[in-house]
Order: C-alpha cells, then sequence, then structure tokens
C-alpha cells in the first residue's frame, strides 16, 4: 500500500472512530463517574493494527480521543479515554506479537478488558472509591469477556489439564453447559419405546443408524438409549417438537435435503407389528431416512442427552450440523468435551471465527500434516444458550479425496456458520 492509500486510510478510521467515540459518549453506563465509556471506537484502533502499523494505530487513537474530548466537551472523557484506550494498545501490540493477527477475536477480547479495566481503576484513583470496582463485572460483560462461547484447548501444548488429567494430545472444547426438559409427550414415548413398547403417537421401537462424519463419542454409542430415536423432515420441526432452544440457520431452509440423509430408522424387532400399522402411522415397518433426527443417550430410566443433527447439500457441498443437549435440572457448568485423543501424531491451532450472530465459533487446523486428511479439520464448535455445535463442511462429489483446496472449504464452513441467527 502506498503513501496516499495510507494516508487516506488513517483519515477514514480517524473519522469513523470519532464519529462512535461521539455517539458512545451518549449511552448511558450503570457508572456514577462521567467520562467512562465501553471503548466500542477501539474497534478502530484494532483494525489499524491489523493492517497498518502501531505507530499509526496509535496515531489514530491519540487524534480520536482528543478530537473527541472536544467535541464532547467533558474533560474528564480524555483521562479515562487515554487510560483505557492507550493499555488497550499496548495490550493488543504484544499480543499480537505472541500469537500473531489470526486470532483477532481473542485479540479483541483481550484489548476490551483491559479498556475497561484501566477505566476502573482511573475511576477509583481519581474520586478516591474503591467501590466503583464493583462495576468491573457488568463492564466486563459488555465488552464480551464473559459471554460463555467455547474456548479451545490444546492438549499437546498443554497436556493433563484439570479438567482431563490423563488427557495429552488432540483438543479440548470448554463451554458453558445447560441442562433441558423435553416435551413431556415426547419424553413419555421415547420410554415407552426404550422399553420394547408403541408410543401413543403410535412410534414403533426404532434403532438408528448415523449418516455422515459427526458422530457421538465412543462412550456414548456404549450408552445409547436404545430403541427411542426421531427423525424429522426438518431441524425446524425437530426443534419445534423438542421444544429445545436449538439455534436456527437461514440456510438450512435453502439447501437440498434429499441427497443427503441424516439419520437412518429401522424396526428393532421387540415387538409383534400390527396388522393395522400401515403407511398412516408414523412409521412403515422398514427402513426409513429423514434429513433431521436425534439419537437418545443414557442407561437410566430416562436419557441424559441427545444428539440432534441434520444435513443439506449447499453450494456443492455436504453440510452437517450436530448439536448436544443435555436434559435434566441440574444447574449450569463448564463442561469439556475432549477430541481425537487417539491421533497422537496430529498436532493443532485454532482459528476464532466472529460469527454475523455475534458469536465465535472455534475451527481446529490440522498442522502436522494438512493435506492428508483434510475431512478431520473442516469443522467448527460453538456454544449457543448452552448447547454445543459441531458444523462440517466436505465437497459433495469427492468423498474423503477433496478437489477443492482446504480454503475453499473453510470459505464454505464459515458462509454457514454466518447463517446462524
Amino acid at each position: 500500500m502506498n503513501s496516499t492509500k495510507r494516508l487516506c486510510l488513517c483519515a477514514v478510521l480517524c473519522a469513523a472512530a470519532l464519529t462512535v467515540f461521539v455517539i458512545e459518549a451518549q449511552l448511558p453506563l450503570p457508572l456514577p463517574v462521567p467520562g467512562v465509556k465501553l471503548g466500542l471506537s477501539n474497534i478502530f484502533t484494532l483494525f489499524a493494527l491489523m493492517y497498518l502499523t502501531p505507530r499509526e494505530a496509535a496515531a489514530i487513537l491519540l487524534i480520536r480521543i482528543i478530537l473527541g474530548t472536544i467535541f464532547v466537551g467533558q474533560p474528564s472523557v480524555l483521562l479515562y479515554s487515554l487510560s483505557g484506550g492507550i493499555l488497550c494498545l499496548i495490550g493488543e501490540i504484544i499480543l499480537i506479537r505472541l500469537i500473531g493477527k489470526k486470532f483477532i477475536c481473542e485479540i479483541s477480547i483481550f484489548g476490551a478488558m483491559l479498556h475497561n479495566t484501566a477505566q476502573i481503576i482511573c475511576a477509583a484513583l481519581i474520586t478516591d472509591t474503591p467501590s466503583v470496582f464493583w462495576y468491573l463485572p457488568p463492564l466486563l460483560i459488555a465488552a464480551g469477556v464473559l459471554a460463555g462461547t467455547a474456548e479451545f484447548t490444546n492438549l499437546r501444548e498443554n497436556p493433563c489439564p484439570s479438567f482431563a488429567p490423563e488427557a495429552n494430545t488432540g483438543y479440548a472444547i470448554t463451554y458453558e453447559r445447560q441442562y433441558f426438559a423435553l416435551d413431556e409427550d415426547l419424553l413419555a414415548g421415547m420410554v415407552a419405546n426404550h422399553n420394547g413398547e408403541m408410543s401413543d403417537d403410535g412410534w414403533l421401537p426404532m434403532n438408528a443408524k448415523i449418516n455422515g462424519q459427526l458422530h457421538p463419542t465412543d462412550a456414548d454409542y456404549a450408552d445409547w438409549y436404545a430403541r427411542a430415536a426421531r427423525g424429522y423432515d426438518s431441524w425446524v420441526e425437530m426443534t419445534a417438537a423438542t421444544g429445545l432452544p436449538l439455534a436456527q440457520n437461514t440456510l438450512l431452509d435453502e439447501g437440498d435435503t434429499s441427497t443427503f440423509p441424516s439419520i437412518a430408522m429401522y424396526p428393532s424387532g421387540m415387538i409383534d407389528i400390527p396388522d393395522e400399522y400401515d403407511d398412516g402411522m408414523p412409521y412403515t415397518p422398514k427402513f426409513q431416512e429423514y434429513p433431521a433426527g436425534f439419537i437418545p443417550i443414557g442407561r437410566g430410566d430416562t436419557p441424559d442427552k441427545l444428539y440432534l443433527r441434520t444435513g443439506v447439500l449447499l453450494d456443492g457441498y455436504n453440510v452437517e450440523i450436530m448439536a448436544v443437549a443435555y436434559l435434566g435440572d441440574a444447574p449450569k457448568e463448564m463442561a469439556t468435551d475432549l477430541y481425537w485423543q487417539k491421533s497422537a501424531g496430529l498436532t493443532w491451532q485454532c482459528e476464532s471465527y466472529p460469527m454475523a450472530n455475534g458469536n465465535t465459533a472455534l475451527i481446529p487446523h490440522c498442522t502436522s500434516n494438512p493435506n492428508s486428511r483434510p475431512y478431520i479439520q473442516s469443522r467448527a464448535y460453538f456454544a449457543q444458550d448452552g448447547i454445543l455445535y459441531q458444523v462440517y463442511c466436505r465437497p459433495y462429489t469427492d468423498g474423503l479425496y477433496y478437489s477443492a483446496s482446504q480454503e475453499n472449504i473453510w470459505a464454505e464452513l464459515k458462509v454457514v456458520l454466518d447463517g446462524f441467527t
């Protein structure tokens, strides 16, 4: 980029940052300290760090703060903005040098944390009121620090953590798990099927088989809550039937479900099929395939969790979505799932992708042999409303031998992620 273009970009960033700065000054915050702000205009400082130099980013920061203070007319704004902005800038520069520009989400969250922490410290010193530190948690929440998205842990680089003391390969996904109550009639029917009986709404006990790449863990396969699976014509229909707050995706309605059945079901043979059982019932006594459905897991009288799945053909890619929803009345808790524990030779690096709905998806990249088995790194994880999701993409016609580049697969994966509402 030549000097003229750099100067123009700096001017545009200054103008945009100044506009947000002035608007932000009018937003009320639950703080009895005038001049403290959320620091939304620091977005432009981060952009400058990504595409310009630290010196130019610092210049944009100072110009924005000085002119913004003049426009707002509050002298106290200068102190709080300087303390927050400078500490945020220094922290982001250090973090970029340590982990690189690829992890923009983590850098942004870290900068927001430093910005608001610096403002609270400044307020405590100026007002001689240590009690203002009680306002730090809500400010951190507003900055996105405590937003509760999923977190990635590289178990090769961080072996034997407290949540998995014997793990030293693969990676872990940590998220805030919630527990849910299923629709009562649906649960009663599943229990009846599990016990080898027909449900009140006519479902026979059905075994199930999953198609595609996303599957339950080996441990959960061993704890299958047998004969109680369900199939549906769409993800939306399954959401309504279960009553779970499943994340919706606008692209699911656009994809072709006829070429990619997500779940296959067939009678278990536990009971005699009634003579009157015909096409008017939910299932005929034969093999059935559905574009959406769930597999229940659990060894007790009722299932402990559900693996909910769907799959569509979208833009020449098979797209799979799988959610894991836990059942019961237990309180929220931090939970961790482990992946690729048996593939000791693989090494990983994680990309954090900011989704269009404000959530953050984790896309693990295999760094040890990225071209040998691309299917292992063509998936993403995110948590929403206490439910963990996996999203997977692969070219439709290629099997496991992809003609599409990994970059194109990731690009399609991100298109799908941005479709979630």
